[in-house]
């Protein structure tokens, strides 16, 4: 017998025509070209030739190899295929990611082999010749599979698909928007996507916990390669709203409520004004207010609270020690240390205006004031039923004043070379809201000349005494600017002049 050995690649007839050669193995898997008589016909009749599993029907077709009478295979053809992420493996050659290997082993061992898959891979599918192979291998474990004798070859062909991993939510009370969903498995091949969020009412989801992560995330992406079961919970905060409050003195019992809390709103006491209106979300809410307080219940969303007050008093400051001042509201000065005065009377020879102390002045009345530089008063606003007979003209309005007036010539105070007095107006002028300006006749007055004041307190005597009738025709006053059917002792007014009755 001879065994040729596979670096040869061409035979002789002088080497191996031997009537004596009775066995010749050959390792090609395809057949060297030869001659016809290589070898002698003793050999090609009585002799066999010992090919390679799987070659015989080359072998039998091939000049020279095919006079051999008796054909037999030495070895098994093996073929190993795997599909991509996996690998079929032997003692004699593996197989993996695509690829295709072949080998030839003797036939008297068993094919001993070894799956095994990438991570996130498994295997998916095996023939053995064709023939799907069940229940699959284990992976990683050594299989053996037993050789037939008339076998020639064996084909084994792998395939490895991704696994498919879980994904599980616990969404604790909340929903995925309508319409959306989020998947239940993935795997290693398509894992890329990103969960939507859920929502709750009246809540305000703060993020996933779970698999991966280490603190609460609100965007969780799987990336393409990801690998495991995957396991997530939604986490919450309960929402919180805001209280938006305007108007001065209104403060809230919690400025960030959550849903459900009761929230109250307090309006501080304050003497110097009144609530008018109270607004809560545009709701007018002014007659539930109790003791100061309004309470809004079971929040549900932000609040916004606005407050309209009024005022019970004018502030009045003073920018020197004297001013003239007008208000659309009654004033009352009782018990103010500032002093107000109507213009009550005029003394023509001495180009005097004589200034009478009030403490009710009705609205709409030009008063003179009488106070500490810098100070502001707080004067109750009142109701009045008072008149005053008063050449003090109200400019509740910014506007502006001419000379005259028809018959009456105009005046503004004023500090000139440190003189104080009633100045004429030359032309016109321009006067702020809430002063007064001074009104007389024109034929009672010198024209451009200063009008000084002089205060009925300060007045010991000179003024006119006589005695009068009564006279049911006479217009009659007292001080306060009431008006009195007949005179009384003490000081009236009687036809606009002030007369002293014993």
């Amino acid at each position: 017998s001879v065994t040729i050995g596979s670096k040869v690649t061409s035979l002789k007839p002088s080497e191996l025509r031997n009537d004596k050669l009775m066995s010749v193995q050959v390792p090609w898997q395809t057949p060297i070209a030869i001659e016809e008589n290589v070898f002698s016909e003793f050999t090609y009749q009585s002799g066999k030739l010992l090919i390679p599993g799987g070659t015989k029907a080359k072998y039998a077709t091939a000049t020279g190899w095919k006079n051999f009478f008796t054909v037999e295979t030495w070895s098994l053809l093996v073929t190993l295929k795997a599909s991509a992420h996996g690998t079929i493996s032997t003692p004699y050659g593996s197989a993996s990611n695509g690829n295709t290997i072949q080998f030839n082993q003797p036939k008297d061992e068993p094919i001993v082999y070894t799956l095994t898959a990438d991570e996130g891979y498994k295997l998916s599918a095996l023939t053995d010749n064709g023939t799907a192979v069940s229940p699959l291998p284990q992976l990683g474990v050594a299989q053996s599979r037993a050789i037939n004798s008339s076998e020639e070859s064996i084909t084994l062909s792998a395939t490895f698909a991704p696994v498919s991993y879980s994904i599980s939510y616990d969404l604790a009370g909340g929903a995925l928007p309508s319409g959306k969903t989020n998947p239940t498995s993935y795997n290693i091949e398509t894992a890329t996507f990103t969960l939507n969020n859920p929502t709750r009412d009246h809540y305000d989801f703060t993020g996933w916990t779970g698999t991966g992560l280490t603190a609460p995330t609100k965007t969780v992406t799987i990336a393409k390669g990801s690998t495991g079961n995957r396991s997530y919970k939604a986490t919450w905060t309960e929402k919180t709203y805001t209280v938006t409050i305007s108007g001065a003195g209104v403060t809230a019992s919690n400025y960030s409520p959550k849903y459900g809390e009761n929230v109250t709103i307090t309006i501080a006491e304050d003497p110097d004004r009144t609530l008018v209106k109270l607004l809560i979300n545009g709701n007018d809410r002014t007659s539930q207010v109790v003791n100061g307080q309004y309470v809004i219940h079971n929040v549900s969303g932000n609040i916004t609270v606005e407050a309209t007050f009024r005022s019970t008093k004018e502030f009045i400051t003073m920018e020197g020690d004297y001013a003239t001042f007008s208000c659309s509201q009654d004033l009352d000065f009782t018990g103010s240390d500032l002093r107000a005065y109507i213009a009550s009377g005029f003394n023509k020879s001495t180009n005097q205006v004589l200034l009478t102390h009030v403490t009710d002045v009705p609205a709409g009345t030009g008063i003179f004031l009488v106070g500490t530089p810098g100070e502001t008063y707080k004067i109750p606003y009142s109701t009045t039923s008072s008149i005053y007979m008063n050449f003090f003209q109200a400019n509740l309005q910014k506007s502006t004043v001419s000379a005259t007036t028809g018959s009456y010539s105009n005046y503004t105070f004023g500090v000139q070379g440190g003189d104080p007095g009633f100045y004429p107006i030359s032309g016109s002028t321009t006067l702020l809201a809430q002063t007064a300006y001074l009104q007389l006749p024109s034929s009672f007055v010198t024209a451009g000349v200063k009008v000084s004041v002089v205060f009925e307190d300060d007045i010991i005597d000179g003024i006119e005494e006589f005695r009068m009738d009564d006279d049911t025709d006479a217009i009659i006053y007292d001080l306060a600017g009431r008006r009195l059917n007949k005179t009384q002792r003490g000081i009236n007014i009687v036809g606009g002049r002030k007369i002293v009755v014993k």
